[in-house]
């Protein structure tokens, strides 16, 4: 039996600035392109020209079958009686709009996406890349949500939080999806909040601008949402079909 291992490579970069030395963490950019995040729901879209089609046995053959092709960046498989109907293409989902089938299976090859720092994989399994176009608040939230397992940076977890030092010197004033809701309170993009203990650490006090950014290590305020900035795209390889 053949037996793959992965090895993550775990990178800290020291800081020395007034005298003083900082360490903080960083994450590498992926050693395993191929890698593929998968998830049920999407399709190619039916007018893409640049695809092909094959009747298979499973959507684990259609996998594989983008999987062997230097290539293919993307695959779904649609059912089709005992088999499916399995569909590869050399365009990632970040360069187009899918389609919805709730009986679909979709797949992505993670260094297909086009990212101005490279594909990033952390240690948890956590993948991060930023668009080359610098967008508006919405479009990049937009963007980031319609690629399957991706959403516009959240910083939910303490490793999360450590890394943003890296996040500020890469993604220089790119905005996260925080914001503040009428009552005051500071929410993630997926309707959970902020601690006081969260807030006290890591957030600049702000006023009432109700969008953030990553900025100089820490989460600040900016005040125009049609700025247009950098910004990141978080998901994760992790996850059942």
């Amino acid at each position: 039996m053949r037996v793959t291992v992965f090895v993550m490579v775990v990178v800290v970069r020291e800081v020395v600035e007034n005298g003083a030395q900082e360490t903080y963490p960083e994450v590498p950019e992926t050693q395993h392109p191929d890698k593929m995040i998968v998830r049920r729901g999407w399709a190619v879209p039916s007018n893409t020209n640049d695809k092909t089609s094959a009747i298979l046995s499973s959507a684990c053959s259609c996998q594989s079958r983008c999987l062997v092709h230097p290539s293919c960046a993307a695959w779904a498989a649609v059912p089709s009686g005992d088999s499916v109907t399995c569909t590869t293409t050399t365009a990632a989902p970040d360069t187009m709009t899918l389609e919805g089938n709730p009986d679909s299976v979709y797949g992505f090859k993670i260094g297909k996406l086009d990212s101005r720092i490279g594909v990033l994989e952390d240690i948890d399994s956590t993948v991060y890349f930023s668009p080359t176009n610098d967008m508006r608040f919405q479009e990049g939230k937009d963007h980031c949500a319609r690629i399957p397992g991706f959403n516009l940076i959240m910083l939910k977890t303490e490793r999360h939080f450590s890394l943003m030092p890296f996040f500020s010197k890469n993604v220089k004033q790119g905005f996260i999806n925080l914001q503040k809701t009428d009552s005051g309170r500071l929410q993630w993009g997926d309707g959970s909040f902020m601690t006081d203990e969260e807030i006290e650490k890591h957030v600049v006090k702000s006023t009432s601008t109700p969008l953030y950014q990553v900025h100089e290590g820490m989460i600040r305020e900016f005040s125009n949402e049609n700025d247009t900035r950098p910004f990141l795209c978080q998901g994760r390889i992790l996850g059942t079909w």
